[in-house]
């Protein structure tokens, strides 16, 4: 009997010992209370899996199998190829939001913490996870963090306060973006409690779940006003500065670097709108609710996205099944089951629905809305029902219902004789029923653009009723038929691309040696108001990376100098993986970065000016039509140096362009016009010949820039050829071989094309013009690659030679036509003015304007500075100068006659009171 006790005894101390013996929290996972840090959510429990509600998680990272091996969750969760039992993954939501995991000990005396990166979080460039040990006992607190992110198993041994029980808080947040995996395992001993002991002891179990969910309304609004050329807010002149990358909860620290608006890009609507139900609703805990009542405290309006980007409407992935919604027989670059077609109808009225319940939390609070987000119609295709039925009900409208008029416009068609039987191509892929394919395919751009255009002023119109007041915007990254969907739909504001880059020949916005360039080609041109991102493109691994002062001031002051009163900066936290984490304001670890060291006085400066940004002053004198949006798509063209090099030498003398879309080349908008500019074409079409040639004819005057990266001039042929754009001058040029259309009436030219390099160029007026430095830079390959002189132009008898080459072959020529007149310059002004300043080219440029009447805003007197003016109501008067020139000082004349010193590469303002 004594012994039998004595066993049951033994049994019941083993037992006892058990439960204070080591443990794993692998083992105790049903144990531990999880949550997000900054909004205090609880998460979603589930056996050996417990997320948040967006990318917070703490999981099983191995699990035990009968054999005695582990099975990751995922491949790529081993650490240099190895597994550990009791393995875990703890990933905070994003570096300003961690998932916080706590547990009780009781009897414990230590944590043994093995950790590492993971072998798939290496390889996509993670920076791993920051991970705050804190342990709370009788009223005191101490804390342990551990750096996770070298991918090897490492130890650390974290000793427990002498106390009976003791609250842990595992609390990780990412490092960075991309695959935050990790490995941990916590080991301890004593007895871990119960999740509802755990609860009762933690320091926000007052909060978990229960945070302040009402918003209240506000009294200040962002507005437009018409006659005004920038955004207001709490009725001032309002110049907005944003940041991309930047995490759920992050307006503190964007205020402290001077950041006024937040902005969350991608936003979509589908994950508020559950399959079956009516329409959206954002609950009022939601994570917007939350940034925007962070965004009233910081005295930041929201931008808000529409759920759309790509030229694609994002719906709910049920919804666009069920509806059948996405786009049939192509790919975007980016699709996935969010994206719709836009062409489809349904994809209207259900877009639609969902905004009405979207809009709801912005309508009281001051904010503005972005539709588009990287636009460009030209990557998009569809070829469903709707589709070709909308292509097909395009065509006859466009031609008037005369079909025949249609054949003769393509060069003839086989096989069919109706709008009802016309095929729909693939933008690239001739096809052999017509004589003229690439007419077909210009003409099917013009029918997606303007479709998109239709949709965009459908939403437009809905908005204005859902949240009147509030600001609508666009939003491009590049596309050249973005300024005409600007324009036809009349947004509150236009943004796209002005970032500075360093690419070189590689970069596909065409910038050369001047790597501001982006800023007049592609910002200004839009219409007013308007804004570009500011950052620093180094190549294609380095999509954004570090900048100076010097460069946030030349990004920045050469945007306001050409009418920008907005800008968003990417990234503030290194979310987007080794692309962009260069570019960081803040890094891994919350501290601010030298570039962001660099921009928050630059930001500081340009707000500073925003008082007097009412009104920017330009005399839009330069009619420019660079090319047809369609030459400028991947697959037409792209965009080259010769396109925004034209623009370039516009600013950079001191004029004001006018940039005209397809639409807008007719003879009732042309007429009356000081010049129009043809710079970096190849092919026109037949309509835009004739209205051309009967501007000319009436008395304009036409200036024609040959275009090295095609080998030919403007208007050389009328895609009537079955090849590339950009090859099209070997095949079709004026009549040396025969175009079925073109404009050598007009300039004169009976022949000409090929690409050479030159000498000089000379004339009576300007004298020798050296090409000694492009040719060199031409040859040096970094910046440009191509040479920038026509190998041939063969003018007609009665035309005059302005200039010539070294060899006495002409190299600008003048022809009367009509009562107007007709100047071709045989080598590529844009090209090299998109890459050095040369002062007589210059001179020659602005003394040509000048003779046509155009007018200048400002005449800093200096080819390398450049200047841009704004005024308020009161007549004040902004001058903002930029010093191009990254190597010398330079001085500028002001307007009362004065002279300023400006000093290598940097900016400067001046203000004139009234």
């Amino acid at each position: 009997m004594i012994a039998k006790q004595l066993v049951v005894g033994l049994a019941l101390l083993a037992s006892s010992l058990g439960a204070f013996a080591e443990w794993s929290l692998h083992e105790q996972f049903d144990r531990v209370l999880v949550y997000d840090g900054q909004f205090l959510r609880e998460y979603s429990y589930k056996p050996r899996d417990i997320r948040g509600p967006h990318s917070g998680l703490f999981i099983w990272a191995v699990s035990p199998q009968k054999d005695g091996k582990l099975k990751p969750y995922s491949k790529g969760m081993e650490i240099k190829g190895e597994l550990r039992p009791g393995q875990l993954l703890l990933s905070g939501e994003s570096p300003l939001n961690p998932t916080v995991v706590e547990f009780v000990v009781s009897g414990g005396s230590r944590l043994e913490l093995e950790f590492g990166l993971c072998d798939l979080a290496l390889e996509k460039g993670n920076k791993g996870t920051l991970l705050k040990v804190e342990m709370l006992a009788d009223g005191k607190s101490s804390t342990e963090k551990v750096v996770i992110e070298e991918n090897r198993w490492q130890k650390k041994t974290v000793a427990l306060p002498k106390a009976s029980r003791v609250l842990v808080r595992l609390i990780g947040s990412r490092r960075g973006g991309g695959t935050n995996w990790t490995g941990l395992v916590v080991r301890g001993d004593g007895e871990v409690g119960t999740r509802e002991q755990t609860r009762a002891l933690s320091p926000k179990r007052g909060q978990i779940g229960k945070m302040e969910a009402r918003l209240q309304p506000s009294p200040h609004r962002v507005t437009a006003k018409s006659g005004y050329d920038i955004l207001f807010y709490r009725d001032k002149p309002f110049l907005s500065f944003a940041t991309k990358g930047n995490p759920a909860g992050s307006e503190e620290i964007q205020g402290k670097l001077g950041f006024n608006t937040f902005y969350v890009e991608g936003m979509g609507f589908g994950r508020y709108w559950p399959e079956g139900a009516p329409g959206v609703v954002v609950p009022p805990d939601s994570v917007i609710h939350h940034d925007l009542r962070l965004s009233q405290q910081h005295d930041m309006p929201f931008k808000a996205t529409i759920s759309m980007a790509h030229c694609s409407p994002f719906l709910p992935p049920w919804l666009v099944k069920k509806e059948k919604l996405g786009l049939e027989g192509h790919q975007l670059r980016r699709g996935g089951d969010t994206h719709t077609s836009f062409i489809k109808p349904a994809t209207l009225r259900w877009h639609k629905r969902g905004l009405e319940g979207w809009v709801k939390p912005f309508l009281d609070q001051p904010s503005l809305f972005v539709f588009g987000q990287e636009d460009d119609a030209s990557h998009w295709d569809d070829f469903s029902g709707d589709a070709v039925a909308s292509w097909r009900t395009w065509l006859r409208k466009r031609f008037g219902g005369d079909f025949k008029a249609f054949s003769d416009y393509v060069g003839g068609v086989r096989g069919f004789d109706s709008f009802d039987a016309v095929p729909q191509p693939k933008r690239l892929e001739p096809d052999e029923r017509f004589g003229f394919p690439m007419r077909l395919a210009y003409l099917k751009l013009q029918w997606i653009t303007e479709s998109y255009g239709d949709y965009l002023a459908e939403l437009f119109t809905h908005m204005r009723k859902l949240a009147p007041g509030v600001p609508l915007t666009q939003r491009f990254v590049n596309w050249p038929g973005g300024p005409a969907v600007c324009k036809r739909v009349g947004f509150d504001y236009n943004y796209i691309f002005g970032h500075l880059t360093t690419e070189g020949v590689p970069n596909s916005y065409g910038i050369g040696k001047k790597i501001w360039t982006g800023i007049y080609a592609h910002m200004g041109t839009l219409p007013l108001p308007r804004g570009g991102s500011i950052g620093k493109t180094y190549d294609r691994k380095i999509r954004r990376g570090p900048m100076s002062r010097a460069e946030w001031e030349l990004n920045a002051f050469t945007i306001l100098a050409n009418g920008g009163c907005g800008f968003e900066y990417s990234t503030l936290v290194p979310t987007w993986g080794p692309q962009w984490e260069t570019s960081a304001l803040y890094d891994a670890d919350g501290k601010l970065t030298p570039t962001g060291e660099a921009g928050a006085p630059v930001i500081k400066e340009a707000l500073e000016n925003a008082r007097y940004m009412m009104h920017y002053e330009q005399q839009p004198d330069v009619a420019v039509f660079h090319d047809a949006s369609f030459n400028s798509t991947p697959f037409g063209g792209a965009w080259g140096q010769s396109k925004v090099g034209i623009y370039t030498l516009i600013r950079e003398t001191g004029f004001h362009f006018d940039p005209l879309d397809e639409g807008e080349m007719t003879i009732e908008k042309l007429r009356g016009r000081k010049v129009l500019v043809l710079a970096g074409s190849l092919s026109l079409s037949p309509e835009v010949q004739s209205a051309i040639r009967d501007y000319v004819r009436g008395g304009g005057t036409l200036v024609t820039v040959f275009c090295s990266d095609g080998a030919g001039f403007p208007g050389c042929n009328s895609y009537d050829y079955a090849c590339k754009v950009r090859a099209s001058a070997a095949q079709k040029s004026f009549d040396e071989p025969k175009a079925a259309a073109h404009l050598g009436d007009v300039l004169g030219i009976r022949a000409g094309g090929g690409v050479t390099a030159r000498k000089q160029v000379k004339s009576e007026r300007h004298g020798a013009i050296s090409m000694k430095d492009f040719n060199a830079l031409s040859k040096e390959g970094r910046w440009v690659k191509q040479d920038a002189c026509a190998a041939k132009l063969s003018p007609q008898p009665e035309a005059q030679v302005l200039a010539t080459f070294e060899d006495g072959s002409p190299a600008a020529v003048e022809h009367r036509f009509g009562k107007g007149r007709a100047i071709t310059f045989a080598f590529d002004l844009g090209l090299i003015a998109n890459n050095l300043t040369v002062p007589p080219l210059y001179a020659w440029w602005s003394d040509l304007l000048a003779s046509l009447g155009c007018r200048k805003v400002v005449d800093t007197g200096n080819w390398f500075v450049e200047a841009g003016a704004w005024h308020d109501d009161d007549g004040n008067r902004l001058i903002v100068l930029v010093n191009h020139d990254a190597l010398n000082p330079q001085e500028a004349k002001l307007p009362d006659g004065k002279t300023v010193r400006l000093e290598a590469g940097r900016a400067k303002t001046v203000v004139f009171r009234r």
